[in-house]
């Protein structure tokens, strides 16, 4: 009941704050602009689900049952495997994306989509990396850790989308500067996942040594 309110809560927080953002955005845009941006987003949500579907999943459920029989040595190499897995399809998704850029280029009716779509494939390699910790953290039950990296990866997109555009970059394309801010709001959501999963990892320990020493 707890997680389902810790998961509950944060999730209507991380939509009420992106609500707002997506009512900011289509003002600071424009309709052209904003259908430009979001032709391109959905190819890219389409690379996502090529990196990350079914990884946390997977992941939670074998973190989770190594978990009860105590066995760190797998728990910590699903991770690892998830993580190898991910960034291996992420790359390659990258380079053919910036290979052949020009060829892909005309599947889209303005070009500025293929310039937005680079923009957001630092975010694909990082959500590689966070599918591969969140599932881990999921299977540890740290559904705590998981949903505020979450919400801060969203106020994270909305502050770098903001300062950019009003002051970094202010003559750079707005839909430009909304990729670049969804990838570092991913890269920055990576980061701190990776943070407290090792964090997570040193506490675990140090509960076992404990526990061993009182044995």
């Amino acid at each position: 009941f707890r997680a389902v309110l810790i998961v509950a809560g944060f999730s209507v927080l991380t939509r009420f704050f992106g609500f707002l953002f997506r009512i900011y955005l289509s003002r600071e845009l424009g309709a052209e602009l904003l259908g430009v941006y979001q032709v391109a987003a959905s190819v890219f949500s389409v690379l996502l689900v090529l990196v990350s579907s079914g990884i946390p999943l997977a992941i939670s459920k074998l973190t989770a049952s190594y978990r009860v029989t105590n066995d760190r040595k797998s728990e910590n190499g699903v991770t690892s495997a998830s993580l190898i897995i991910g960034l291996t399809v992420a790359t390659i998704l990258c380079i053919v994306i910036l290979v052949f850029r020009e060829s892909l280029g005309h599947l889209f009716t303005d070009e500025r989509c293929m310039l937005i779509l680079i923009t957001l494939l630092p975010a694909v390699i990082a959500s590689a990396v966070y599918s591969a910790f969140r599932g881990s953290l999921w299977g540890t039950q740290n559904y705590f850790s998981v949903s505020w990296t979450e919400l801060a990866e969203q106020l994270i997109r909305i502050a770098a989308f903001v300062i950019m555009a009003n002051f970094l970059f202010t003559t750079l394309d707005g839909a430009v500067i909304a990729g670049l801010s969804m990838s570092i709001a991913c890269i920055m959501s990576a980061i701190l996942v990776v943070i407290v999963y090792f964090k997570n990892c040193l506490l675990y320990t140090s509960d076992a040594a404990d526990e061993e020493d009182s044995v």
